[in-house]
C-alpha cells in the first residue's frame, strides 16, 4: 500500500539512502517463520540495517525481536484478524510476516531512517499501510487489534493511551519489570498505580516470557508478552478516568502509608469502615474505585 508522514515529521533525505527493490525481495523472499533459525534472523537484520545506511538509537529503543519460536507463538495470536495497528515496525520484519496472516497491517514509525525500506515492504505487499509519525500522538481507531514490542522508554504512556482511546484489545511485548506490575495483585511489591489503572479496563494475560538475547541488539532486560483485552464493564465510566487518575496518582505516591492518613490528610475525606487499616499497597481495584466515587465531587 504505502507509507507516508504526518504531524510533524519532516520529507527524509532518501539520495543518500535509496535501497533498491531487489535488495529488499532478495532479503524478504521466501520469508517462511517456520524454516527461519535466529542465527538467520540477526543475519537478515544486520544486512537490511547496513544496505540502508540505518543505525539503530538506543532513545528508540531499537531491539529487533529474533527468536523464531517467540515470533511463532506472537503470529498465532494474531492470526486471522482483520485489522492490526503495529507500533514500531522499524525494519518490517515482523510487519512483513503479519501481512501474511491479517487482512491489514498498520505500522506507525517514529524514526524517518526506516522509510525506505518500509515504502519498499510497502510495495512487496499490498496490506501494509505505514504511517511516520509519533505513537503517542496518533489517535488509533478502536477497530484494530495492536500489536507491539513496545520500546521500553514509552511503555506506561502508550498502555495509558491504550486507557484512554478505548483500545479493545492490544498483545505487547514489554519489560518483564513491567509485565510483573500489570498482572501485579494487591499486597505485591509490583502492585501499583499502573496495576490498578490497567486492570480496572483490561483482564490483563501474561502469556510468555522473552530473554533478552530473544532481540538483536540484545537489551540489558528481559521481556514478556502480555495480552490485554478491554473488560466489558470496566470498574469506572471514562467520564471520570481524569479523577480515576489523579486519585491513583496522589494514593501510590504513599503507598507504604495507612489509607486513613491519606484521604484525611490529602483529600480531607474520612476513609470508609471497610478501608480503615489497611495501607495504600493493599488496595484493591474496587476498593479504590470506591475512593473514587467518594471523592469524585471534590476534584475538578
Amino acid at each position: 500500500m504505502k507509507c507516508r508522514e504526518v504531524e510533524l515529521c519532516i520529507t527524509s533525505r532518501t539520495s543518500s539512502r535509496e535501497v533498491s527493490m531487489q535488495d529488499v525481495v532478495s532479503l524478504f523472499k521466501n520469508l517462511d517463520i517456520d524454516k527461519l533459525s535466529r542465527r538467520k534472523m540477526i543475519m537478515i537484520v544486520k544486512r537490511l540495517t547496513k544496505k540502508c545506511r540505518i543505525r539503530l538509537k538506543r532513545r528508540f529503543g531499537q531491539h529487533f525481536l529474533v527468536d523464531p519460536g517467540a515470533i511463532r507463538r506472537i503470529i498465532e495470536h494474531i492470526r486471522g484478524s482483520e485489522k492490526v495497528l503495529e507500533i514500531g515496525p522499524g525494519i518490517g520484519l515482523l510487519t512483513y510476516l503479519l501481512s501474511q496472516v491479517c487482512g491489514l497491517v498498520i505500522g506507525v514509525e517514529i524514526d524517518r531512517s526506516f522509510i525506505n525500506i518500509l515504502n519498499m515492504i510497502c510495495k512487496l505487499r499490498n496490506n501494509i499501510d505505514i504511517v511516520i509519525t509519533d505513537a503517542l500522538l496518533f489517535k488509533i481507531p478502536n477497530d484494530l487489534k495492536v500489536f507491539s514490542n513496545l520500546p521500553f522508554y514509552i511503555t506506561s504512556d502508550i498502555i495509558v493511551k491504550f486507557v484512554r482511546e478505548g483500545v479493545k484489545e492490544a498483545l505487547i511485548t514489554v519489560q518483564r519489570e513491567v509485565a510483573n506490575r500489570l498482572t501485579a495483585v494487591p499486597g505485591s511489591p509490583d502492585y501499583g498505580r499502573l496495576s490498578v489503572l490497567v486492570q480496572c479496563f483490561y483482564n490483563v494475560r501474561k502469556l510468555f516470557n522473552i530473554g533478552r538475547l530473544s532481540f538483536y541488539p540484545p537489551p540489558e532486560v528481559d521481556a514478556s508478552v502480555v495480552l490485554l483485552e478491554r473488560r466489558s464493564n470496566p470498574c469506572i465510566s471514562m467520564n471520570v478516568l481524569h479523577i480515576f487518575e489523579k486519585v491513583t496518582s496522589l494514593l501510590f505516591s504513599f503507598r507504604n502509608k495507612n489509607v486513613e492518613k491519606v484521604l484525611k490528610n490529602y483529600l480531607n475525606v474520612q476513609v470508609p469502615d471497610n478501608l480503615r487499616g489497611k495501607r495504600v499497597f493493599e488496595l484493591s481495584v474496587d476498593d479504590v474505585v470506591s475512593i473514587v466515587e467518594l471523592v469524585a465531587g471534590c476534584i475538578e
